[in-house]
């Protein structure tokens, strides 16, 4: 499989050659060039804007921080993999690899089986101080693609040559390429780590330190304290830092770690640029943290005016990376259950009282982990569903995770302040996000509504994306939202205004998307649609579907003939194949598809050929004959005239992406 990833070369006429140099002495068989990667993907995972990476050139510089491997204890002889790591905090908003969640950016000394002279090599890296600063002003970001390399390719066949810049320093360190190259029969591994060692030198003789304004030090990293009978749901990481790079665990799957792409990063956080004053200075808050994403991306949207940031995260071993990712950002990352300790009144007001040394975050964004209800603790959502009810919050236990992340995040909101959260679009119309509606409705200003159309945004979880932005401040009824769709948020294809007394007065709001107007600027006339070729029209409402769709052994317990009755398919996820074949006479050759009642014959003649049907009908009507749908009709228990269609398409399904077609034979 393809694999498109993105990189900046280390190629300074210091630390390029030293580390290409170092590379071959550890490992001669290398094609590599000294370089880090900044995001990394597979071509089956969702598009993106490749011009916000072909836009982007400054990369000022980058820091040489410290040797490391990819254990969770670096031990050097059992090492497969030995590198560099590197701070580039003008690159962190770019950073993207979703199997690699806990990833962060290195520069790779050595890459293959264990081996003593790597762990000799290791040891020589650990015995100088390293923190040096690497010009980077040469460098761009440029994309490649990846092959699967096979055995007889070409690049598989590393050159045995050095680059002149690595040529030159291995003879001004007293080495040969022979040494380097031919090593395989004549083994000179101490003359090897004596060109290591000279290389660090060399290295620490050319480049300057990490500047002390900008050096920092990592905020400690402090637990939550525990409210009173929580119960997590995750496991909580140890508190050191995590060196793991290995793909997307269960474990991680199960907890909703969901990564955002930085495409959708960055242009939250402009959006919400247009909401914040521009005087003012910005204090940024996430309860769900995760590698820093929203923060980087509000580091390159607001510059000095972010003065500090506040996140939460439930590992500790991810949150010790964003800690000191960002130690010369003013973050502070505190370990914990967001939600219960957001909810416990012991702890004081919120969480306000233990970060007390900031300010109320006045900018909180989030993607909050995708956790289904069936994934909680039944202990914990028992407590929550509580608190948040007596906070006036009208709560069901049926809500998914963000729901809890969304509502008890609002005392922690400073008043005024802009919030945006990336959520699953099912709040618009599902039951348990009434509650959701209601808050965004009658507490909030609430801004914009985006949903994402298309596909997934994320590589690594199969939801509809929509963003909400608003305001901590109760809105006025003639205040007016924006509803927007399209592939991006700051630039909709489609667009509409609601007022506040309208979402408070509906029950639903996904109605709102079905009345959004084509902006001017990417309106396309000469475009085909489906309207021009396709009649399309909607299923067939029966008004009960309850009382009027049967079983076949209801069908055959209250005597009913074929023609009184017509088959309805199931729904889209019993059904094993997209396409679906019939008896003659119409009935679907499939297991367990329904009867749907659609007859025009009276009442007194149908129970003289069938008294069960007549008397069912009978207690039918009894039952919801005063609903509006059923009151029109002229013969209550006749559904509305629509012929078969050849193409059903459902608007979800368990295994796809986007609504789907079947076929029906």
């Amino acid at each position: 499989m393809l694999a498109r990833v993105y990189t900046a070369a280390i190629n300074d006429r210091v630390a390029g050659p030293a580390l290409e140099l170092l590379r071959r002495v550890c490992q001669p068989d290398s094609s590599s060039l000294p370089h880090i990667t900044i995001r990394y993907e597979s071509d089956s995972q969702t598009a993106h804007d490749e011009k916000l990476y072909q836009d982007y050139s400054f990369i000022p510089s980058l820091s040489l921080e410290e040797p490391g491997t990819f254990d969770a204890i670096p031990i050097a002889s059992s090492a497969s993999t030995i590198f560099l790591r590197c701070d580039a905090d003008e690159l962190e908003w770019l950073a993207y690899k979703p199997d690699f969640p806990d990833s962060f950016f290195h520069a790779t000394v050595y890459d293959g089986p264990p081996s003593e002279f790597a762990a000799a090599v290791f040891s020589v890296l650990q015995s100088f101080q390293w923190g040096l600063q690497v010009d980077m002003s040469e460098s761009r970001v440029i994309r490649k693609r990846r092959r699967p390399v096979s055995a007889n390719s070409a690049a598989s066949k590393p050159s045995s040559t050095l680059s002149n810049g690595a040529q030159n320093l291995l003879e001004r360190l007293g080495g040969s390429a022979a040494l380097l190259f031919e090593r395989s029969t004549v083994r000179h591994d101490d003359q090897l780590l004596r060109i290591s060692t000279n290389i660090c030198s060399y290295l620490h003789e050319q480049l300057v330190p990490r500047a002390a304004a900008t050096t920092g030090t990592a905020r400690p990293v402090q637990r939550l304290p525990d409210p009173a009978r929580q119960n997590n749901f995750w496991e909580a990481g140890d508190l050191a830092p995590a060196l793991a790079n290995s793909r997307l665990s269960i474990a991680q799957r199960k907890s909703g770690i969901v990564t955002t792409p930085p495409e959708v990063a960055i242009e939250i956080l402009q959006k919400c640029g247009t909401y914040v004053d521009a005087q003012d200075d910005v204090h940024f808050g996430d309860p769900a943290i995760g590698s820093g994403i929203f923060f980087a991306a509000a580091v390159q949207r607001f510059q000095s005016r972010l003065k500090d940031g506040v996140g939460v995260e439930l590992d500790g071993a991810r949150a010790a990376l964003t800690s000191r990712r960002w130690r010369a950002r003013n973050l502070g990352v505190y370990v914990g259950d967001f939600v219960s300790t957001a909810l416990d009144n012991a702890s004081g007001t919120v969480l306000q009282n233990l970060m007390r040394n900031q300010a109320n975050p006045n900018l909180i964004v989030a993607n909050p982990p995708y956790v289904k209800n069936q994934g909680i603790e039944p202990g914990s959502k028992e407590i929550w569903v509580d608190k948040l009810r007596k906070r006036g919050f009208n709560v069901s236990k049926a809500s998914d995770l963000y729901v809890y992340f969304l509502l008890a995040s609002d005392a922690w909101l400073a008043d005024g302040g802009i919030s945006a959260w990336l959520l699953p679009s099912e709040f618009l119309f599902t039951g348990y996000g009434s509650a959701v509606r209601e808050y965004l409705s009658t507490q909030v200003e609430l801004l914009n509504v985006h949903l994402y159309s298309g596909g997934s945004r994320f590589a690594n979880a199969r939801v509809s994306s929509c963003v909400i932005i608003f305001r901590k401040r109760v809105p006025r009824n003639d205040h007016v939202t924006l509803f927007t769709s399209g592939d991006s948020m700051t630039r909709p294809a489609l667009t509409t205004s609601v007022r506040s007394s309208d979402l408070r007065r509906d029950e639903k709001w996904h109605t709102y998307f079905w009345k959004l107007k084509v902006r001017p600027e990417v309106s396309h006339p000469d475009q085909t649609r489906l309207g021009d070729l396709f009649r399309i029209r909607r299923g067939i409402a029966t008004g009960a579907n309850d009382e009027f769709l049967l079983t076949s052994a209801e069908v055959k317990e209250l005597e009913i003939e074929r023609e009184w009755i017509k088959p309805v398919i199931p729904r889209p996820r019993y059904l094993r194949s997209a396409i679906i074949e019939a008896a003659d006479d119409g009935t679907p050759l499939i297991d367990d598809f329904l009867w749907m009642i659609d007859c025009d014959v009276p009442l007194n003649i149908l129970e003289k050929q069938s008294y069960k049907f007549a008397n069912y009908l009978r207690e039918v009507r009894l039952k919801v004959g005063d609903r509006t749908l059923l009151r029109r009709r002229k013969v209550f228990y006749k559904q509305e005239g629509a012929l078969p269609a050849p193409y059903l398409f459902t608007y979800m399904a368990r295994d796809a992406l986007v609504p789907w077609p079947i076929f029906l034979e």
